[in-house]
């Protein structure tokens, strides 16, 4: 069964890329008021990092690499991290901390030599073979551990801009970066990316993000981080994209036989026609794709007891039920 299935409701993304713009997957790229770089697979390396990170380790950054690590991509990681033998933190506090530990994001200090950041890059299936599964951000700097997540505990609640409401902010996923970059000012560059380079890693992609340098003499302290409008829509759209991706790459593999095009059809219309009758959960949509590409974009109309897959008067979840019935039989 496809990879999009697999998880009810909710999909994993951590086998796809980073997904930026196509012009800036060849080198790095100055996208308004963040440089943006991408590399594109990260080689699992049993000896430390892979050689494309590299430079996060030299010292030509800063003398200590960071990474704030997202313990709702990594299973066990508060357990994991207390047993290791590296310096760590969690950027919750007080009662989040202790109720939300399992999905809260962590911040460590990472010593290239170090058995655990040796882990962080090897593929298996034991629990602490990290490689693949690691979504967060990597960075490195002359700050101190507290100095770090003192910068990036202010993150995890925000406001939005336009009304007096808090929410949390998931800003360790590489992906909330690398949506909103393209419409910061320079001032929520700067409150977001600090004066730090940090590396986007998910699964075994990795792109680059760097605040441009303010003008003047000194750089201004960054102000609080708000979320606007265009950072929302920005988000919203990014991840329409990845599903998008995601739908095509599962009917590949489930339809080898099928041509770019016709994947990207069923895809497209397939989108349409679940936000037109009122599929929405993400495995509902990614059943109803997989269907069409085995019994035809038309199938409701050519096989009568699908029919009520496509009336909105019935509920999700018997519509699921019967999508995922009718796709195990195939």
């Amino acid at each position: 069964m496809s990879a999009v299935l697999q998880a009810q409701g909710e999909i994993s993304f951590l086998h796809y890329s980073l997904l930026l713009p196509a012009r800036l997957r060849s080198g790095p790229v100055e996208e308004r008021n963040v440089q943006i770089s991408q590399t594109f697979e990260l080689t699992s390396n049993p000896d430390g990092p892979p050689e494309s990170l590299e430079w996060l380790f030299d010292g030509s950054h800063g003398r200590n690499c960071f990474a704030v690590l997202d313990a709702a991509s990594l299973p066990n990681l508060p357990e994991l991290l207390s047993v290791s033998d590296q310096q760590f933190d969690c950027l919750f506090r007080g009662k989040a901390r202790s109720d939300l530990a399992n999905v809260a994001p962590w911040i460590l200090r990472l010593d290239p030599t170090s058995r655990f950041t040796q882990r962080l890059w090897i593929q298996g299936t034991a629990p602490w073979q990290l490689g693949g599964k690691f979504r967060g951000l990597l960075l490195s700097s002359d700050d101190s551990i507290g100095q770090v997540t003192q910068h990036f505990r202010r993150l995890t609640r925000i406001r939005r801009a336009d009304a007096d409401e808090w929410m949390f902010f998931r800003f360790y996923n590489p992906h909330t970066i690398a949506a909103i970059a393209p419409h910061l000012t320079r001032q929520e560059a700067a409150s977001i990316l600090g004066s730090y380079v940090i590396a986007g890693v998910d699964g075994l992609a990795s792109a680059t993000f760097r605040a441009k340098e303010a003008e003047g003499p000194a750089r201004i302290s960054p102000q609080p981080f708000l979320l606007r409008n265009e950072h929302i829509r920005a988000m919203a759209e990014y991840e329409g994209q990845r599903f998008s991706r995601l739908l095509e790459e599962d009917v590949r593999g489930e339809r080898p036989d099928l041509s770019a095009d016709m994947i990207e059809r069923l895809v497209t219309s397939g989108l349409d026609l679940c936000a037109n009758v009122g599929l929405q959960q993400k495995d509902s949509i990614a059943g109803y794709v997989l269907l069409s590409a085995y019994l035809g974009a038309d199938f409701p109309l050519r096989h009568p007891p699908l029919a009520s897959i496509v009336d909105p008067l019935r509920p999700e979840r018997e519509r699921k039920t019967l999508i995922h019935a009718r796709l195990k039989g195939i």
